[in-house]
């Protein structure tokens, strides 16, 4: 399959990827978060190629993407109070709902369940390729299952040249860094799947309580792996006291400042760590650096972010992304 690379800013291209997603292609989008894999919503056979082309279960459901606040109508009849203070405050935006879906969502799509995930994007490419369609898109993070979700455009090309019919080149910069925010309306009291681009205070401030509910999930890794809650002085004091010949760090600025040069020490940086947005941003891409550095013989040192606002959000995914022990030096 030949994988056409296409322009944003050139509304031949959003035609073209139009064109592609009604015909029941596959074409990589970038969202405000990270980039997606998308299909049209309609469009079965086009489901089933997604789970192919990122190698995924078939029993995970995908979210639905919408383009204008008008298309819920179609997903949902059933949206309470909480549920539409969140949209008022946080659509278009890195914020997903589960609810019950509408007799007009195939059942594919919800695998028989009965509720959906939607989501509102806020990026102009996938507003405008959506709305180009005319049909809600299912979509998903554009990554092999197994690897780190992608934010630059290289990363997406080097995993699904040839596998996807196009992707869209984003500009830089205006990707965040980390998934949407997921919070589940199946029952009385809301709960937070998944905390991402936006905070658990953020929410709870709109809709009070909230319960939060995320899970230890996939270990992509294998190797021993030690989290550290603690100051940049008191981290990297307990770095350089370690005799380990192979050390991998994903650490903070501060810290790389005041690590003593050694043999065998890899460190990759996140960004400042009082700077959570930049984080955030850097987050995906710190990972990919970190797995291309590490070998089989390294221990791999985390320094935890602050476990408040985005840094829970981070603390969570990581938690989700890794098996580790966890050391607490601020104690």
């Amino acid at each position: 399959m030949h994988t056409v690379i296409l322009n944003p800013n050139v509304i031949e291209d959003l035609n073209k990827a139009s064109d592609i997603l009604k015909s029941g292609g596959l074409v990589v989008l970038p969202t405000e978060t990270v980039y997606g894999l998308a299909a049209d919503m309609f469009s079965q056979e086009a489901f089933k190629s997604i789970f192919l082309v990122k190698e995924r279960s078939s029993s995970k459901v995908l979210t639905v993407h919408i383009s204008e606040f008008s298309q819920i109508k179609t997903l949902t009849d059933n949206l309470c109070i909480n549920t539409k203070k969140l949209i008022k405050n946080f659509w278009p935006g890195p914020l997903t709902i589960i609810v019950k879906s509408s007799s007009k969502v195939p059942e594919y799509v919800t695998s028989g369940a009965g509720y959906v995930g939607i989501r509102f994007p806020k990026n102009n490419t996938f507003k405008d390729v959506t709305d180009l369609v005319g049909n809600p898109l299912v979509a998903t993070s554009a990554n092999r299952s197994g690897s780190f979700s992608a934010t630059k455009f290289e990363q997406v090309f080097g995993e699904f040249n040839g596998k996807v019919d196009a992707i869209f080149k984003e500009q830089k910069g205006k990707i965040l860094g980390l998934e949407s925010t997921i919070v589940s309306f199946k029952e009385e009291v809301p709960k937070i799947l998944r905390l991402g681009s936006i905070s658990h205070e953020e929410i709870k401030s709109v809709i009070g309580n909230i319960k939060l509910e995320t899970k230890n999930s996939s270990k992509k890794c294998n190797k021993k792996v030690v989290a550290v809650d603690a100051t940049p002085e008191d981290f990297s004091d307990y770095i350089n006291s370690r005799q380990n010949l192979n050390i991998a760090l994903l650490c903070f600025n501060e810290d790389a400042n005041l690590l003593l040069e050694r043999r065998g020490l890899k460190v990759v940086t996140m960004g400042t760590e009082n700077d959570l947005r930049g984080l955030v941003y850097n987050f995906y891409e710190s990972l990919r650096k970190l797995d291309n550095v590490i070998s089989k013989e390294d221990i791999i040192y985390i320094h935890l972010p602050k476990k408040e606002g985005l840094g829970l959000s981070l603390y969570k995914k990581l938690l989700e992304l890794f098996s580790f022990r966890e050391i607490n030096l601020q104690d």
